[in-house]
C-alpha cells in the first residue's frame, strides 16, 4: 500500500508540475482543487464553499482570504462578475 501511495503522490506532483501550480503554496493549491471540484458542479464556488471544504478545514479565515486574494492576482481565480461578493470562477490554468 505504502508504494501505491506515494506512486500517486508522485503522479500528483508531475501533473502539478506540468499545469505550472508547483508555485502555488500548499493551501493555494488546495482552494484550486476545492474551486474545480465545485466548479464542475456549479461553475462557481463562494467563501462559504471553500471554509467548509474537508481540505481547508484548518486554514484560518484571513489565511484563506489571501491565498484568493492571492490566485485571483495570478488570474487563477476571478471574481463572477454581476454578483455578491465572495463567489468566484475558475480561469483555465497553464
Amino acid at each position: 500500500m505504502g508504494s501505491r501511495l506515494s506512486q500517486l503522490r508522485l503522479l500528483l506532483h508531475d501533473m502539478e508540475k506540468e499545469m505550472g501550480l508547483l508555485d502555488l503554496t500548499p493551501l493555494e493549491r488546495d482552494i484550486y482543487y476545492v474551486a474545480m471540484e465545485v466548479a464542475d458542479r456549479s461553475g462557481e464556488m463562494s467563501t462559504s464553499d471553500i471554509f467548509n471544504h474537508d481540505l481547508l478545514k484548518n486554514a484560518s479565515r484571513p489565511t484563506i482570504f489571501r491565498a484568493i486574494s492571492t490566485l485571483m492576482a495570478r488570474g487563477i481565480l476571478r471574481r463572477r462578475t454581476g454578483s455578491a461578493r465572495g463567489v468566484y470562477t475558475l480561469a483555465q490554468v497553464a
